[in-house]
């Protein structure tokens, strides 16, 4: 007997695609229930292209989501051949659409295999709600990748070698000289930060004794002698905590390579957004900005110089990504930077309004004392 799985169209396009992946070694056909706004936007497409159902023969059924009458004639008049079985994801779509897809179906059980399916979104559950015998409750088997995660949502996807050649060891022990290390070192820091802008691929003489010393002092050796490629500026000047994180959380969390990733440029029509870490648990999605430092110096129009703090352009990058994008994303800030009075476990004053601007946008932001405490990741971000 054919197998056709069914699936209502909306903005949150994870839960068809995990039922369609759950489900895909038995099916032979998919039928999406959409809208003319889905079909324009392409979230059918996306939903095609993360599942990896491309060959599969798809039909289309387009309703209008607000319109019951539309919605039950056009169901109704589909042909659906009484010699297949259907598997019913309910869970997208508009709730009218939801609902009278499950009392059509309902009825066309009478004369056809019908199971229809809810997918919980809280871990990886998912219901039988028709018929009402047997098992009723689930757990899906196969996981979301990171790039089908994002593929889901329309994103084209960039990204560097996911390969540190520094161990886990030595970006630890990079932690420890950085949280200990002298203010010329930061002075020498600030210098090479000047340089990760400037045009050209060619490595950097090292002419600053200055950074020969942080050299000599974070045990950092080049690829050649008395020079620093850009990647090696980089790194030095805020990837190599990037890649701490990264490791950490992948240790931390069990993950498999194709979980979680670093450096991502995401593009979704007009719009880029790099992201530092990024993974999936569970099928849900995480990012994490990683700022080895909260607040940065910069240069007014009448040459004097003032701290900009960084949490307002990441809270603005998350709103983004929620509001612009449609991405529905967990995001945290990881920062070296004493955000906290150590006696109080207050915030400092310069840093409260900021803090409370994050905790309304939900982006949980964790200072150096959280990140040195020796709690890890599952514990500061909550994943059971």
């Amino acid at each position: 007997m054919a197998k056709t799985l069914v699936s209502l169209v909306s903005e949150k396009t994870i839960p068809n695609v995990e039922l369609i992946k759950e489900f895909k070694s038995t099916i032979q056909r998919l039928i999406f229930v959409t809208t003319p706004r889905m079909e324009k936007s392409g979230e059918t497409e996306w939903i095609i292209d993360a599942a990896g159902v491309r060959d599969f023969p798809v039909d289309r059924i387009i309703v209008n989501p607000f319109d019951p009458k539309d919605i039950e004639h056009k169901l109704r008049t589909h042909s659906f051949e009484e010699t297949e079985e259907f598997i019913v994801n309910i869970t997208g779509g508009t709730k009218l659409m939801s609902l009278i897809v499950h009392s059509v179906f309902r009825d066309l059980g009478a004369r056809i295999c019908i199971c229809i399916y809810y997918v919980t979104g809280q871990g990886k559950s998912y219901l039988k709600i028709f018929p009402l015998i047997g098992k009723d409750h689930f757990v899906m088997e196969q996981n979301i990748t990171l790039d089908e995660y994002l593929t889901a949502y329309g994103f084209k996807i960039e990204k560097p070698d996911q390969h540190c050649a520094c161990s886990s060891d030595y970006l630890e022990s990079f932690l420890k000289k950085f949280l200990n290390a002298k203010t010329e070192y930061f002075d020498a820091l600030n210098r090479l930060r000047t340089l990760r802008s400037k045009k050209g691929e060619k490595p950097i003489k090292i002419e600053d004794n200055g950074i020969v010393e942080l050299l000599d002092y974070f045990n950092f050796h080049t690829e050649r002698d008395g020079e620093l490629t850009r990647k090696e500026i980089n790194f030095l000047t805020g990837g190599w905590f990037e890649w701490l994180t990264y490791l950490r959380v992948k240790n931390d969390l069990s993950l498999d390579m194709s979980d979680i990733g670093l450096g991502y440029m995401l593009n979704k029509g007009d719009v880029q957004n790099e992201m530092d870490v990024m993974f999936v648990k569970d099928n849900k999605l995480y990012t994490i900005e990683c700022k080895t430092g909260i607040t940065v110096t910069e240069k007014t129009e009448d040459g004097k110089t003032k701290k900009r703090n960084l949490l307002a352009d990441i809270i603005y990058k998350s709103d983004s990504l929620r509001n612009k994008l449609g991405l529905f994303v967990n995001t945290s800030v990881f920062t070296l930077s004493k955000i906290y009075d150590e006696d109080s476990a207050a915030p400092f004053q310069n840093m409260k309004d900021h803090l409370e601007r994050a905790t309304q946008s939900h982006v949980h932001v964790f200072g150096r004392k959280d990140l040195t405490s020796g709690n890890d990741i599952k514990k500061l971000l909550d994943i059971s």
